[in-house]
């Protein structure tokens, strides 16, 4: 709330946002008031089901402070669409959930020293389409919340396709938390916090040996050099008894190589490496 008032962004009542805020507010009630269900296992899902509406609204808090504080440009803008989605409409918490991992990402970016800018749909641009953010005020970023398995290719498609048009290299952030869900129960059960790395990694993976090359090849012919896939999965851990929402993370570049560690500040070390190259050629 303290963010949005500081950006004189107002915050109606029937958005989503104000769900989400209002959620927050509502949680240290709802704990106290929370019935025990029939089994130990139905408390266990009714414990999930009201962190996982807290933990949502930490993340975009998170990520509204870490922007907020380093003075983003264009960030009201982008909070004011963020406030603009209707609670209730299906359609707009679609809207809602993409602009809420457009701020993520951007705020991992931002997070591990990497400049970050807003693009301003305010001005007019020659441009039919706008990346989400530009890291460095260099290299565009487009993000894409695909909503099953058979949309993971074209949403990437169609970033490749805004990217092309502003023929620059950039980078391409996937969600593949709804595309490739996990098991039939809504949150992950693990015994340990470091746990859900290794069970998202097998999950995923026969996706990814099916398309690894044919997303290699669509980097070879386009101006994304890496897409960065992330996995954010509700969790209950049972060592500690806590429930948390680890957001993993991997890249593909063009070479068909994979990046598993320090995934953000690899792929920007790379595009300054060929931007340097680019320049001694000159």
């Amino acid at each position: 709330m303290k963010t949005f008032a500081a950006r004189s962004a107002d915050i109606l009542t029937d958005s989503e946002l104000w769900f989400v805020l209002e959620e927050m507010r509502r949680f240290s009630q709802a704990t106290r008031d929370q019935r025990v269900g029939n089994s130990d296992s139905e408390t266990d899902d009714l414990a999930v089901g009201v962190a996982s509406d807290l933990l949502r609204g930490i993340r975009l808090d998170c990520a509204l402070l870490t922007l907020s504080d380093a003075n983003v440009p264009h960030i009201v803008e982008t909070l004011r669409t963020l406030a603009s989605f209707k609670h209730g409409n299906p359609q707009h918490r679609l809207q809602f959930d993409q602009s809420e991992y457009e701020l993520h990402m951007a705020s991992q970016f931002e997070g591990l020293g990497q400049r970050v800018s807003f693009v301003d749909t305010r001005r007019t641009s020659h441009y039919k389409q706008r990346v989400e953010f530009m890291v460095g005020y260099k290299w565009p970023v487009e993000c894409k919340l695909p909503l099953s398995k058979r949309r993971i290719i074209p949403n990437i498609d169609a970033a490749l396709k805004k990217l092309a048009e502003r023929d620059q290299a950039g980078l391409i952030c996937i969600a593949l938390e709804q595309a490739l869900p996990m098991a039939q129960k809504p949150y992950l059960e693990v015994v340990k916090s470091e746990d859900p790395r290794s069970t998202v990694s097998q999950h995923i993976e026969p996706w990814f040996s099916k398309h690894k090359d044919i997303l290699a090849n669509r980097l070879q012919q386009s101006c994304g050099r890496f897409i960065i896939f992330s996995y954010s999965v509700l969790t209950y851990v049972h060592d500690s008894e806590c429930v948390a929402m680890p957001s993993l993370r991997l890249a593909l570049g063009a070479t068909g190589d994979w990046i598993e560690r320090d995934v953000i500040e690899t792929c920007v070390r790379h595009l300054k490496q060929e931007r340097e190259q680019a320049k001694l050629l000159d």
